[in-house]
């Protein structure tokens, strides 16, 4: 009996306290590194433009120019919403892939502790309720 038990209570410990969040799993200075290389890259692309502006000036006339680096503009922007679009997609996955793992792991220990409590329980529902109680304001209090 204490050997399933430890079983299921390190399985709820190991889906807790795994190093693998969801979402970002990035510090904040990573994620601040992050949003100032992506402003250096918007600057840059904008210097890139405008340097591909005016050598458009040299071949074509000043509209036909501009309407090229507007082109331009307007195809890096689709290209780069078309990125996030497949980004959020493939996060949106991890996470629902990570809830389905979690409530794979709490059934499983659900069913570890059914097989294990499950004639008590039915004996003593008092007293299980009592404990119980107690246990989700401790495990409460000490995971929220």
């Amino acid at each position: 009996m204490d050997g399933l038990i430890k079983i299921g209570e390190q399985l709820l410990i190991d889906r807790l306290l795994s190093n693998a969040p969801p979402l970002s799993g990035k510090s904040k200075a990573g994620l601040s590194l992050l949003t100032v290389s992506g402003l250096l890259f918007v600057a840059g692309l904008a210097f890139l433009i405008f340097g591909a502006y005016m050598f458009l000036l040299n071949t074509y006339s000043p509209d036909i120019a501009a309407l090229i680096a507007g082109l331009t503009i307007i195809v890096l922007a689709g290209l780069c919403t078309c990125a996030s679009v497949f980004i959020l997609q493939y996060k949106k996955h991890r996470v629902m892939k990570a809830k389905a793992e979690m409530l794979y792991a709490i059934r499983e220990i659900m069913d570890i502790a059914d097989e294990e409590f499950g004639d008590a329980i039915a004996d003593n529902p008092k007293a299980s309720l009592l404990v119980s109680t107690a246990v989700g304001y401790a495990v409460g209090e000490r995971f929220l």
